[in-house]
């Protein structure tokens, strides 16, 4: 089986994690590296080994020379769209961090480059691959509590990551949420039709702007959540998976901070013995778009999965701006 050819595309924090996960994998071959600076790509092939001739500024120049099968999308949101476009016009296929794009029009573009250019994209949802996830989501797909019908959903953290993401307008829902929501369209197998959405900022708030959010998410078929994330929290925090309930007709899941599974019933409560896995996050993203590429199918986070994701963001950010409940097909292209 031959190795799949991967350029890295953005070194900081994310891009040095995902190389060191590569390297772990023996199906991948590093063939470039990319950045805007030039100390960093000497410091990233010096420490993983990779010749100096495969570090680019140019991003079609690594391309053109070192020939990937696939592109690893690093870099911060506003710079996702012009790097995939160049890969997909140019036929590489796409492994991207999250978020697809910056907004949807972008994701729309991508979404019809990719599919009229025949090549694979894949965003690393990585929040599903791991224990906790699969656990509640073989619960509900097994039956364990009947017909879901509510779940309320809390993330309450207090991070002072620096950078660009304090001056986003809507940082836990332009930033993290995308997790959440998708881990919410994972665990259901159904899609969001309708969101209201507040987003705003406590007075000891380090961000600029909509470092709290409050989100009600209509699923359809009577199915709600009740979303609640932070990142400005005084008090204890429950960690990135966050803290859930779902409710159903024959009893409840519960997740508490430290991503334990309950099943409820009445006053009785059991946990769950988490999924074994062999691989998680990134290390199970990295396999899956080696599956993908190897047998020809898509990968279960594709372009045209994920921009439904991807979409419960942007009308959320909608309806935070505009103060009112915004349906799906506002935003999102029926076609998709």
């Amino acid at each position: 089986m031959n190795s799949i050819n991967i350029m890295v595309v953005g070194l900081g924090r994310w891009g040095h994690l995902w190389l060191e996960d590569i390297r772990e994998n023996e199906n991948y071959n590093i063939v470039s590296v990319v950045d805007n600076d030039f100390e960093t790509i000497g410091n990233v092939c010096s420490e993983f080994q990779i010749n100096e001739r495969a570090g680019y500024i140019n991003l079609e120049k690594a391309i053109d020379e070192s020939n990937p099968d696939v592109a690893l999308i690093v870099l911060p949101p506003k710079a996702h769209y012009q790097a995939a476009k160049k890969c997909i016009q140019k036929g590489v296929n796409i492994l991207s961090e999250k978020p697809l794009a910056n907004d949807m029009a972008e994701a729309e573009s991508l979404l019809k480059l990719s599919q009229n250019n025949d090549v694979v994209f894949m965003v690393s949802q990585d929040y599903r691959w791991q224990p906790t996830p699969q656990t509640v989501r073989q619960a509900i797909s097994d039956g364990v509590i009947g017909k879901v019908d509510y779940i309320t959903f809390q993330h309450l953290r207090s991070i002072d990551v620096g950078g660009w993401r304090e001056k986003m307008n809507h940082v836990v829902l332009e930033d993290m949420a995308i997790h959440h929501f998708d881990l919410l369209r994972y665990f259901l197998s159904a899609d969001c039709k309708e969101v209201y959405a507040e987003s705003f900022n406590p007075k000891w708030s380090w961000y600029e702007g909509g470092a709290t959010t409050s989100v009600l998410l209509n699923f359809g078929d009577g199915l709600h959540v009740n979303y609640f994330g932070s990142w400005v929290t005084t008090g204890k925090e429950n960690g990135s998976l966050g803290e859930l309930r779902i409710e159903g007709d024959e009893g409840s899941l519960r997740v508490d901070s430290d991503g334990q599974v309950f099943r409820m019933s009445g006053e009785e409560e059991a946990r769950l013995d988490l999924v074994e896995m062999e691989y998680v996050q990134r290390p199970y993203a990295l396999r899956e778009m080696q599956r993908a590429i190897y047998e020809g199918k898509q990968p279960e986070t594709s372009i045209q999965d994920n921009i439904k994701s991807f979409a419960i963001i942007r009308t959320a950010i909608k309806s935070a701006q505009e103060h009112r409940p915004v349906s799906l097909s506002e935003v999102l292209n029926e076609s998709v």
